[in-house]
């Protein structure tokens, strides 16, 4: 009888894999990881500590899952949980390059948003765009609109007040705004407006 594991959702992932079942979290490590370890990339980290990072993470999570809490956003935790082993990791090895220092936005994502007519252009402006932010404003643009994380998310992620998460979010926007260009502006501004959902 084949495994009913992919049709679950993470919610009863995770409590399966609190039970102990393999599959379970061979299930939850095949849907994050790749999306743990772009996000570890954007925040400036060598590819073979983050991929160290990443697989102590999920070591850690197996061998204390009895432990775990259950959480309502299995994404959520992960993320937290990586954030916070990368900023021990920069602050246990001298050598590191600190998060804050690092350029997190060596590709272009914004090619996902356009049409393949418009994409060249409009991805040029806003990469630009975005790598003249500050270090916390382009981690916050993308875990909002890259991630998906709500607002209320994203400060407890990044240890914020709601409300200076969302003035934030706001700031960033702002300042993308009157970085791009002004013969395309309404037509990426139109595509970061329609992004943003509710904050």
């Amino acid at each position: 009888m084949p495994s009913l594991i992919p049709h679950q959702d993470d919610a009863a992932l995770w409590l399966l894999m609190k039970q102990g079942k393999e599959d379970a979290f061979e299930a939850l490590y095949r849907k994050y990881v790749g999306d743990l370890l772009h996000y570890g990339e954007k925040m400036g980290m060598g590819e073979d500590a983050l991929k160290d990072i990443v697989q102590d993470l999920f070591i850690e999570i197996w061998r204390s899952r009895e432990r775990l809490s259950v959480t309502d956003s299995v994404k959520f935790y992960l993320f937290k949980a990586l954030r916070y082993k990368m900023i021990r990791y920069h602050q246990q090895t001298a050598s590191a390059v600190p998060i804050d220092g690092a350029n997190p936005w060596e590709e272009s994502v914004e090619s996902r948003l356009l049409n393949e007519e418009q994409e060249h252009l409009t991805a040029r402006y806003l990469h630009e765009a975005i790598e003249k932010l500050p270090k916390r404003q382009q981690e916050i643009i993308h875990l909002r609109f890259f991630q998906g994380f709500s607002n209320q998310e994203i400060a407890s992620l990044m240890n914020l007040q709601y409300q200076s998460a969302a003035n934030l979010i706001h700031r960033s926007l702002q300042t993308i705004r009157q970085y791009i260009r002004e013969p395309i502006l309404p037509i990426i501004w139109a595509v970061f407006v329609a992004l943003l959902g509710h904050s």
